[in-house]
């Protein structure tokens, strides 16, 4: 069987030439990554690394003579709480066979071309990774205008919010909650494939999608992936459904002003005052309409992120080419069946399918961020930028029994990378009926 035993490569003036290419290319598509906290991979300290979830400040005042100082005397040091979350590198790559032979002394148009493609492959490979942890790992919203809140006497087929909190004795894996509306929640399977993001007690600020729920009518259990601490009774949640989601259910600079006012209630930190706003093509067309909508080009000279186009009600928008989109399903879910229009255990689950075009029936996730929402790895001596992929060209070499004839060559990328959710009330998704 023949196998390749050695290789030779470019010259290193041409090697620089389609790095630097490639990171260009990458750097100029590359949209979500740019606001995630980040950390460097440590050289020589394995696969592991490890990001800082902050909570927030114990003791907090309600008085405001809370923290007033006596002259001559110190007060006692606030406790800042938070955590360690750690996630395991991994590697992302791509190559293929170039059929023409490279000359060494000269930059090859065909190759040029070919490295522009990987770097724009590897900028959406890095966009999807961010993407499938927000949708795991951020407070849920969906465009159901007047059906927020559990109190209005919302049934089952237009509810899509609750807020409740934990009774009895929970596990990381299963609590319950009484405190039920009639007709969402009290039915088994109500609130399957939805997701929960704690907003009080020690698993404050996690996310987790709900992969079962039964009911006895009065009381819900509801199973969840394992939280990183036991529950106790009294901590609170708030659960978002996509069961009811319709047609008519677009995005609209409503829904975008209510993630803002959920991430100012949390204490989501902004972007130099702004929330950060990341949307597909078609959505943005909705809210460029508002009357309210300032365009980029009005206030450039501020400095603008990649892919920004304006900003509403205090997002600044960026506007991105690899939307999206979750499949939708009127069938059942986790084995329950599903509401009108319910979504399958598929789409709400760490397999999320990356749609590359809304069709009919398909579920857009727009999403808003605070800072540190989510993390991502970098170079190790430069924590400012995101890890960025190397280009490996190879030539065959003498000793390459795989490539005889020596006919063709291979250009192909490689890049570690990973990205982790760290705070879910620090980021907001957005659920809407795809434009197109």
């Amino acid at each position: 069987m023949a196998t390749t035993t050695t290789t030779s490569t470019l010259t290193q003036g041409v090697n620089t030439y389609y790095d630097k290419l490639l990171l260009d290319i990458f750097a100029k598509e590359v949209v979500f990554a740019q606001f995630a906290q980040k950390r460097p991979i440590p050289p020589g300290n394995g696969k592991t690394i490890s990001f800082y979830r902050w909570l927030e400040l114990a003791g907090i005042p309600t008085a405001a003579s809370g923290l007033n100082l006596t002259e001559g005397s110190n007060p006692s040091a606030t406790t800042v709480s938070g955590m360690t979350v750690s996630a395991i590198l991994r590697e992302y790559g791509a190559y293929t066979d170039y059929s023409s032979m490279i000359d060494q002394a000269h930059i090859d148009v065909g190759l040029k071309g070919l490295t522009e493609v990987f770097g724009n492959q590897a900028a959406t490979v890095v966009d999807n990774v961010c993407q499938r942890i927000l949708t795991n790992g951020a407070y849920a919203l969906v465009s159901k205008e007047g059906e927020w809140d559990n109190t209005g006497g919302a049934t089952a087929t237009t509810a899509c919010w609750y807020e409740g909190t934990i009774n009895g004795t929970p596990s990381t894996t299963e609590f319950t909650c009484t405190s039920l509306i009639a007709g969402y929640g009290s039915t088994t399977g109500d609130w399957n494939a939805s997701v929960v993001t704690f907003t009080g007690g020690k698993n404050k600020g996690i996310s987790r999608y709900v992969m079962a729920q039964t009911s006895d009518g009065t009381t819900a259990t509801v199973t969840v992936d394992a939280l990183p601490n036991t529950p106790a009774s009294g901590d609170t949640f708030a659960i978002t459904s996509p069961h009811v989601i319709a047609s008519t259910d677009k995005m609209g600079s409503s829904l975008s002003a209510k993630a803002r006012s959920v991430l100012r209630f949390y204490g989501a930190q902004a972007f130099d005052g702004y929330y950060i706003g990341l949307i597909g093509p078609d959505e943005a067309r909705s809210l460029q309409t508002d009357t309210n909508w300032v365009n980029a080009q009005l206030y450039q000279g501020k400095g603008l992120f990649t892919g920004e186009i304006g900003r509403l009600y205090g997002i600044r928008w960026i506007e991105h080419t690899n939307p999206y989109y979750a499949p939708y399903y009127a069938g059942t879910c986790n084995g329950q069946a599903a509401n009108t229009y319910g979504v399958g255990s598929a789409v709400l689950s760490t397999e999320t399918k990356q749609q590359t075009a809304p069709a009919s029936g398909n579920i857009t996730c727009t999403f808003v961020l605070g800072k540190n929402a989510f993390g991502v790895s970098t170079f190790s001596k430069d924590t400012a930028q995101v890890q960025r992929p190397r280009i490996i060209r190879k030539n065959p070499g003498p000793g390459d029994t795989s490539n005889p004839l020596n006919r063709f060559s291979t250009v192909g990328w490689v890049l570690p990378f990973v990205a982790e959710g760290l705070n879910s009330l620090a980021a907001c998704q957005l659920w809407t009926h795809s434009q197109a």
